[in-house]
């Protein structure tokens, strides 16, 4: 199957989940007494493709759907980008950052004259991949566009509105000049933090439509913000080593990929009996994403998918085992390389231009960390360490994750999701509703096997911007 295409079984699934959406929500519009005002046909398409054929099936689906009110595209704002992604019978959006709207606006005057004019999506912040700088806008430039906007009479939607949390797995994944995933926080700056509280952007946007709004001074006081509380320390009681979670055991000449093993996310670890002495490089062009490199038990390096160039060197003897453990750290989901993504090794290993024949691969999903047998530590691998935390009056915290190097981490069953070293993100939200009075469980994946460190909770969220590149 293609996606975003005209393949026929592609388009489908999409009118069949599209018929889904409708029948849920379609009596929602505003012309039916609800409160959608208009309905998006695809997204930013013309950052994807250039298929008026593909775009047209969909706005049809969603019409067959019971979408009667009008609808829209969303595009950056340049030439390739509007003339790709738009339909002539539908209003075409931009999307954009504070900065210069006027120019970006001009643009869409070039493209298309005589319409109403909106943002689709006014980029008030921006989201972070791990190894890179947290994202920050001036308050008073994003209300600067606002202002030239409404001056105007020129619509806008907030991207985003309210910052958020990818929690579980559910990260995904951008590619610039490298492969780059995203951390877990989705704070992306916004007037309404990760957590809901408003900041001092959300004033500064409020003043902003405030200015052009008649009646604005009889609006509302806010309600009062989620608390945020500290919490002692997680006590840690019990380890169970990563390896024991694995689900399905696969044996096959080559490594078999996350999708041949009917998983999509997680680990998988690949195993390998060496028969003959043989050494080599193995460089980060073997795995999607980022695996941990093992040889009898002895850690011996990492391979990251960012800097497919960088590799380790590897020496087997007749009866060694080499193990690789590889993560996948996101889905590509944004621009063309999009489709295709696939997770886990998924080209034949060699070492000195010897193929490496044999391959056991575990899949090992997580899907439940808490079933495994907890007790003392037994190896010095990748472990999950099992702790408790004691609550009071259950709140919206921050756990700290400043001492420990990669993994993840669960709550009460709740997968918070990944924290790593390499920053900007430094802690992970966790609501007070996940929370309960008394003891609450805790799993920590640790990938280093060095821990179990310090963890507690915190009332504020942690990121520095990464002055030293970490390299595992």
């Amino acid at each position: 199957m293609v996606i975003r295409s005209r393949d026929a079984r592609f388009l489908v699934a999409a009118d069949r989940y599209l018929a889904e959406v409708g029948r849920q929500v379609s009596g929602m519009e505003v012309a039916k007494g609800g409160s959608i005002l208009m309905t998006q046909v695809e997204n930013e398409y013309g950052s994807y493709a250039a298929d008026h054929d593909y775009m047209a099936a969909i706005r049809d689906s969603i019409r067959g759907a019971g979408f009667d009110g009008p609808l829209f595209t969303a595009d950056g704002a340049s030439d390739e980008m509007l003339g790709g992604g738009t339909l002539p019978d539908v209003l075409p959006a931009i999307n954009f950052g504070a900065g210069d709207p006027e120019s970006q606006f001009a643009n869409l005057a070039r493209f298309r004259q005589g319409i109403p004019r909106m943002c689709g999506e006014y980029w008030g912040g921006w989201f972070d991949h791990w190894r890179d700088e947290h994202h920050r806008v001036s308050p008073d430039a994003v209300a600067q566009g606002i202002d030239w906007m409404l001056e105007r009479g020129i619509s806008f939607s907030l991207y985003m509105a309210h910052g958020g949390t990818t929690f579980g797995f559910m990260a995904g994944a951008n590619f610039g000049d490298a492969y780059e995933p995203d951390t877990t926080s989705y704070d992306t700056d916004a007037p309404l933090d990760e957590c809901g509280r408003p900041t001092a952007k959300f004033d500064a946007v409020r003043a902003a439509i405030a200015r052009h709004t008649p009646g604005s001074e009889d609006w509302p006081s806010l309600p009062q913000a989620p608390a945020l509380a500290a919490t002692g320390q997680v006590a840690f009681d019990g380890a169970a080593d990563l390896a024991a979670l694995g689900v399905r055991t696969e044996t096959a000449a080559d490594p078999l990929g996350m999708e041949t093993l009917d998983q999509a996310h997680g680990f998988v670890l690949y195993r390998h009996a060496a028969t003959v002495a043989v050494s080599g490089s193995l460089t980060g062009e073997l795995v999607r994403d980022y695996a941990h490199v093992r040889v009898n038990g002895r850690a011996v390096g990492v391979l990251d998918r960012r800097h497919v160039a960088e590799g380790i060197d590897v020496a087997l003897q007749p009866g060694d085992v080499l193990e690789i453990l590889v993560e996948n750290l996101g889905r590509i989901n944004f621009a063309s390389r999009l489709p295709g993504e696939r997770k886990g090794i998924l080209t034949p290993v060699a070492l000195g231009g010897v193929d490496l024949v044999g391959w056991q691969s575990v899949s090992i999903s997580l899907a439940d960390p808490a079933s495994a047998n907890y007790g003392p530590r037994t190896g010095d691998g990748p472990v999950i360490w099992r702790g408790t935390l004691q609550i009071g009056d259950p709140a919206d915290t921050f756990l700290d994750m400043g001492a420990w190097r990669m993994g993840h981490v669960w709550i009460n069953g709740r997968h918070l999701g990944r924290y790593w070293c390499e920053g900007p993100q430094q802690s992970l939200y966790c609501p007070g509703v996940w929370l309960q009075s008394g003891t609450n469980e805790v799993l920590v994946l640790d990938l280093s096997g060095q821990g179990p460190f310090p963890m507690a909770g915190v009332a504020e969220p942690i990121f520095f911007t990464p002055s030293v590149v970490a390299k595992e």
